[in-house]
């Protein structure tokens, strides 16, 4: 239990290598970069990963084309592509996704085997809907995923989010695992959020 823990906090500090090469392998076409994205598993193919975020990065500063390429990425989310693949894809959505981003992300999100790629990305979409979405599942989740969730939460420094944390809490209490109350001291929401932000750390210290 500990060691699937471990893998999820930070969020995908260990399960997202980086490319050692910035240089890029073909032209900057997006089809067909996710096209030879679509196969990418960890430590191969590093080229493709520079293309992508080359690509990524020439369009961010260009409103239509950032909503043009945010519209093929999201599409490729819904792909046969591989697990690395989609995280890498979800690395460039935390930096061109919108609201636009957030119902596809939201749907990944409440599953396991893509919830951690889901929540990577919408860690750093601005806005309430990513709020909503993360609050939503967090009411709806349990477990790893659930832990994962409030996490990005934290990370987001999402107010809303200790009332909510609070109900999951004593739902979790009445079979043994509520932690919140333990952290907190007062009711004040800064102190409560700060319990917030330091939930995966006390996870970890009681799963030792």
């Amino acid at each position: 239990m500990l060691l699937g823990i471990c893998l999820l906090f930070p969020a995908m500090s260990t399960a997202t290598p980086v490319p050692q090469s910035p240089q890029a392998s073909s032209p900057l076409n997006p089809d067909e970069i996710l096209k030879r994205l679509a196969s990418y598993e960890y430590g191969q193919n590093e080229g493709v990963l520079w293309d992508l975020r080359n690509y990524v990065r020439s369009m961010k500063d260009i409103p239509e084309s950032r909503l043009a390429c945010e519209a093929k990425l999201l599409a490729f989310l819904d792909s046969q592509a591989t697990s690395a693949a989609k995280m890498t894809v979800c690395r460039q959505l935390r930096i061109i996704g919108s609201e636009k981003s957030v119902p596809v992300l939201e749907k990944l999100v409440l599953q396991k085997d893509t919830s951690d790629i889901a929540r990577y990305a919408l860690e750093k979409i601005p806005g309430e809907a990513a709020d909503k979405a993360l609050l939503k599942a967090m009411a709806s989740t349990k477990g790893d995923v659930q832990l994962g969730v409030i996490s990005s939460l934290g990370q987001r420094k999402t107010q809303a989010a200790v009332p909510a944390l609070r109900t999951a809490d004593q739902r979790n209490q009445r079979s043994g695992h509520g932690i919140l109350n333990r952290r907190q001291g007062s009711s004040e929401p800064g102190r409560q959020l700060r319990c917030l932000l330091l939930l995966p750390q006390e996870i970890l210290r009681r799963a030792r």
